[in-house]
């Protein structure tokens, strides 16, 4: 199939569809949820340079996640397949990265049901393998998911940060090709554990007991 750098649209992804949908202030009122978008450091280091300027500068480089229904869900790489959705329940926590700051992006007017759903879908449509850091990351994956949850506030042009910048025509051939390096070499490095320690249990198995 090769790789592809657009997903299919989730549900209700355009505005025009959000602003169509009939009675929507008062489903607002009567099945409205809140909705935030956390934002984080990748790190330590990173995230004294994003508070030195790089984040005014629209250069941050930053993680993301959003909250709707007492869960985050956020998109990452993956190179064992299956779904590059995550789902945290504990908000505002990350095995990695370092929490900064949450927004609040309104309430959908989505039914519980519809916001099942919706992310459900997203599961299948955005797979770990489409993952690329300036292309498909979590911040796109956000900006998504607060599009088809049809949220009254817009995302945050500096949470997209660096990763604008690495769309040029000057950037993105170079850092394209270390990400297709770095996926390579990973992938490598897992075949060869996974043989070895096929290799492992065929020698225990051979040996008498």
């Amino acid at each position: 199939h090769g790789e592809r750098w657009q997903n299919e649209p989730l549900p209700s992804a355009r505005r025009k569809d959000c602003i169509a949908r009939p009675g929507a202030a008062a489903q607002r009122r009567e099945r409205g949820f809140p909705v935030w978008l956390h934002v984080y450091d990748l790190e330590s280091i990173t995230g004294h340079l994003n508070s030195l300027g790089l984040r005014e500068a629209n250069l941050g480089a930053f993680h993301a996640g959003v909250e709707v229904l007492g869960s985050e869900y956020y998109f990452a790489c993956g190179l064992a397949g299956g779904s590059g959705v995550f789902i945290n329940p504990s908000p505002r926590s990350h095995p990695v990265h370092v929490y900064r700051e949450s927004l609040n992006m309104g309430e959908s007017p989505l039914s519980t049901r519809e916001i099942r759903a919706l992310l459900i879908n997203a599961e299948i449509l955005w797979p770990s393998s489409l993952y690329h850091p300036i292309m498909n990351n979590c911040a796109t994956f956000a900006e998504e998911i607060l599009a088809a949850l049809c949220v009254p506030e817009p995302f945050p042009e500096w949470v997209r940060g660096v990763s604008e910048v690495g769309k040029s025509a000057v950037v993105f051939p170079i850092a394209d090709l270390g990400w297709r390096w770095f996926k390579w070499w990973h992938t490598v490095e897992a075949e060869e554990h996974v043989a070895q320690v096929q290799a492992q249990r065929q020698q225990a198995q051979t040996q008498p007991a």
